[in-house]
Order: C-alpha cells, then structure tokens, then sequence
C-alpha cells in the first residue's frame, strides 16, 4: 500500500501530487497510530482476534479506497488500512515468538526474512500488475492478501484449538 498509495490517488482519482503525498503520510501515520491503540487492545482482546479484525479492517479499508471517486472517502479507506495493518505484523512476532519460546531467535529471523520477501514480491508484483490492468485492479491484490491473512489465522486458530483439546495440561 505505501508504495503504490500516492499513485493510485494521482493517475486514478486525479489527486495532486501534494494531496497525494500527505494522504501517503496519513497513511503511515495511522499505521503509528493504529501501533499504539493495538498495544493496549490486546491486552483485552486475542492475538487472533486482532488479526481476524486486522485482515477485515484491511480488505473493509482497501474496499473504501478503491470505491472511493473522492479524495475524502479515499482519505477514510487510507486511515481504516493503515488502522487495520498496524497491528498484524507485531501480533504475528508476538505469537510466534511466545509460542516457540525455545527457538524465539530462528522465528524471528524466518518471519523477517519472510516480511523481507513478501516487501520485496508484492509490490513488483502490484506493479506488473498494474501495468497490464490499471492501478485499481492491482491494488485489488491487497485485499486478497487480507482474505489470506484470515484464511491462514483462522487455520492456525483452528490448530491451536485443537492442540489444546488434545493436550488439556498444557
């Protein structure tokens, strides 16, 4: 999203450049935001609770941008994505890490490693994407992501419960 943002507002909703940087902005501002509201959520709600919210929030704010034929509603769908994605990466190294306390140092370094490759593919992906059928159907890419992000928290959510079923002392 940081890296195609800006050019989707310009080319697609015909923003200025400047109007388009400060959406970008907010953007990363609201990931910050939504960074620190989740420290505290998460102490009254679950790692998979936040996440299934995070993946609906994302693809819910990615929806709003890409209906958006405004610079303000494409304003609201900037803040709600960047809301909603603050919160996933953290929760993920969180559970990971508690989860395999033994191997807490090799589950960070995958997981980055992980993050370091999906930041690089996604977007040259988007990109070619893009080129072949417009920004809007790219950017439709992110909500497949969050569909995958849902997908995926609710298979290791289905796991841990049974894990727990089967194991009670633990």
């Amino acid at each position: 999203m940081g890296g195609y943002t800006s050019s989707y507002l310009t080319r697609d909703l015909h923003s200025s450049v400047s109007s388009a940087s400060y959406l970008l902005a907010v953007y990363w501002g609201a990931i910050m935001i939504g960074r620190t509201i989740s420290s505290r959520l998460v102490l009254r709600w679950t790692s998979a609770t936040m996440v299934l919210g995070s993946a609906i929030g994302g693809a819910s704010g990615v929806a709003v941008l890409l209906a958006a034929h405004s610079l303000t509603l494409a304003a609201a769908g900037i803040v709600i994505v960047g809301l909603s994605f603050a919160s996933v990466y953290p929760i993920t190294l969180g559970s990971a890490t508690s989860r395999f306390e033994a191997y807490s140092g090799t589950v960070v370094g995958i997981l980055f490693a992980m993050a370091l490759v999906g930041g690089m593919a996604l977007p040259w992906v988007v990109g070619q994407i893009a080129q072949a059928r417009g920004l809007r159907t790219a950017l439709a890419v992110v909500t497949g992501g969050c569909i995958m992000i849902f997908i995926l928290q609710m298979v290791i959510s289905g796991i841990a419960a049974a894990g727990e079923t089967a194991d009670p002392a633990r």
